[in-house]
């Protein structure tokens, strides 16, 4: 029988946190998607090193476990809890997107690219998602009329690269909506919150930026009308 990792501590009492690294394996070697669930799960585990490809497993997907369509998402069920490799959703696919309903975890990148979505609301479920590839978990782009993104469960998120979502090229008023949603726009971090892991990126800037830049914006133009009004009342005074 196949034992798998689950939990993780040290044998000193003061280290709360174990890094992991898979180093100086062959070009074939692939991580087992059975034994990233736990690896993830495990909020005291900082997996710095995993691998580049998750298993192909063919002949081993169970009752909720899916891979990607070769062809049309509407070939899928929606009963899919895992899905074991990236998904695009583009122009045409705004009414497949109830796939992604009851998902899970996504072991793989999740892009939204070139759709006419006003919201993404159908991630309500999804816990995790990690990415083995040299890109975001989440690419979310040129969606002209998105204004609504949330993913209001997400617990971990991990990918091979420190931008975990990257939106860009969508509707101006998307930043609103993310920059007001912690699990979205704070950074993950160790476990120890001592050093950022992954973030997002909005048009190329963080949301600290974002949220300066309009709380600067917000203040200039309540100094403006704040004058203004002094201005008009000394006119009319006078």
């Amino acid at each position: 029988m196949k034992k798998k990792f689950q939990y993780f501590s040290s044998f000193f009492g003061n280290m709360s946190q174990v890094e992991m690294s898979i180093l100086n394996v062959s070009s074939d070697f692939c991580m087992d998607i059975y034994e990233m669930r736990n690896f993830i799960a495990n909020d005291n585990l900082y997996m710095k090193n995993v691998g580049e490809k998750f298993c192909d497993d063919k002949g081993m997907l169970c009752s909720g476990i899916c891979k990607p369509p070769n062809g049309t998402w509407k070939q899928m069920h929606t009963d899919c809890q895992i899905f074991n490799g990236s998904l695009t959703f583009t122009a045409g696919d705004e009414n497949e997107v109830k796939v992604l309903r009851s998902v899970i975890w996504i072991f793989g990148q999740l892009r939204i690219i070139n759709t006419n979505l006003t919201k993404v609301d159908f991630l309500e479920d999804l816990r995790y998602i990690t990415s083995l590839e040299t890109s975001e978990a989440i690419l979310v782009e040129n969606n002209v009329d998105l204004v609504e993104f949330s993913i209001p469960n997400l617990k971990r998120v991990h990918t091979n690269q420190k931008t975990w979502l990257n939106l860009r090229e969508n509707h101006k008023n998307l930043a609103k909506s993310v920059i007001n949603q912690p699990n979205l726009c704070l950074p993950y971090a160790d476990f120890n919150g001592e050093t950022e892991l992954h973030v997002t990126e909005i048009d190329g800037e963080n949301c600290e930026n974002i949220a300066n830049k309009n709380r600067d914006i917000s203040l200039s133009r309540f100094l403006c009308f704040s004058m203004l009004a002094v201005f008009w009342k000394f006119k009319v005074d006078n």
